[in-house]
């Protein structure tokens, strides 16, 4: 019995049409798949990229609060974007707020917001409680926010908290507990100059004052830092809201006189000096570690392609003898804009939308 090895010339000729066939099928396979696994690749990207951004924006907005009232930056429409009217319940057409981030054509950069937010430190203590007494001398003079810095009882310093918020070069707001009805601010001006309007017979329906509370921005001093310093930021003193004309109403909540600031809060010892005092409400004042941080849309040139727009965050740091921003973090890329919005000035909440640039995309 002869037990023959090998092929035949048809079964080899067979055998090469097979694999030329197969190869052909697994290429354009491979292509198929590479191109699908690029595109499902770039899409897990970008929604990884847009989830991390949006948590970043979502947790710089819940702890926006020392904004309100404050920055000052105008919205699409020119009304103040944080007018916070807590007093009253806005009724009028222009109570809500949009702001929209874009770079119009031949530009490279949108319009920036910027937000003050609280700073959690430690095991997340926030803010730091003063009297108002505790910062004057026995003789009556000022003596700052933390003149006893010496005393291990009466230090900020050397509080008894887990983690002291006084810290040199700290950018900190002090903020009283008690608001006022101030009339150097509207629902629809940040520097408003007509009828101190404290209350609506309609409610909501006309332009009254804001009731707010007085507020400093400012770093810790050097050591020994007995109280801190107020800087513009970025040689802007425009952005922070630091005027105040403060209406004292009767019981019928008409304007008997006013406490005109009219140079601004500047100093802790402005703030405590001139700090109107309402007899039965708390007269204390906070202290919080903040950030103060900008958003913005920017791309490399003003030819540059749509999907080479990226969103920026910036934050501020003390440096020198101002408080500057540093070099901003990528978030994202391929932003066509991004829009804040406000339905109602009543309420503090800050809704904001992405929309991305498209791509047209094909597998072939």
């Amino acid at each position: 019995m002869n037990n023959n090895k090998g092929f035949s010339l048809l079964e080899v000729m067979i055998a090469i049409g097979l694999s030329g066939f197969l190869a052909t099928i697994g290429y354009n396979l491979y292509q198929f798949s590479t191109k699908e696994t690029s595109a499902l690749s770039e899409d897990m990207m970008v929604t990884i990229a847009r989830f991390g951004a949006s948590k970043i924006i979502t947790r710089d907005l819940s702890g926006a609060e020392p904004s309100f009232n404050y920055v000052n930056v105008n919205d699409d429409d020119g009304l103040p974007f944080f007018s916070l009217a807590k007093n009253e319940y806005c009724r009028q057409a222009k109570c809500s707020r949009k702001l929209t981030m874009e770079i119009k054509k031949g530009q490279t950069r949108s319009k920036s917001i910027y937000l003050i937010v609280k700073k959690s430190i430690g095991k997340e203590i926030q803010r730091l409680s003063i009297h108002p007494r505790s910062v004057f001398k026995p003789n009556k003079t000022f003596g700052g926010l933390n003149w006893q810095y010496a005393s291990d009882q009466y230090s900020i310093s050397k509080s008894n908290l887990p983690e002291s918020p006084w810290v040199e070069k700290r950018i900190m707001m002090l903020t009283s507990e008690v608001e006022f009805y101030d009339c150097n601010q509207s629902i629809l001006k940040a520097n408003y100059t007509g009828t101190c309007n404290i209350t609506c017979s309609i409610s909501g329906t006309c332009e009254y004052a804001i009731k707010r509370p007085f507020k400093m921005l400012g770093v810790v001093n050097k050591s020994p830092a007995e109280d801190m310093t107020y800087y513009p930021v970025n040689s802007n003193d425009a952005l922070l809201q630091t005027k105040y004309r403060i209406c004292r109403p009767d019981k019928n909540f008409q304007c008997v006189g006013q406490v005109d600031i009219s140079n601004g809060i500047k100093s802790t010892k402005t703030f405590y000096e001139r700090l109107p005092y309402i007899p039965g409400t708390d007269d204390r004042t906070i202290l919080s570690p903040v950030e103060i941080v900008e958003y913005f849309l920017e791309k490399p040139s003003a030819n540059a392609p749509d999907h080479q727009i990226t969103l920026k965050r910036a934050k501020a740091s003390f440096t020198g003898s101002a408080i500057k921003f540093d070099t901003p973090l990528n978030l994202m890329s391929g932003i066509q804009s991004i829009v804040f919005s406000r339905a109602n000035i009543s309420n503090p909440v800050i809704e904001y939308k992405l929309r991305k640039v498209r791509m047209k995309k094909s597998l072939k």
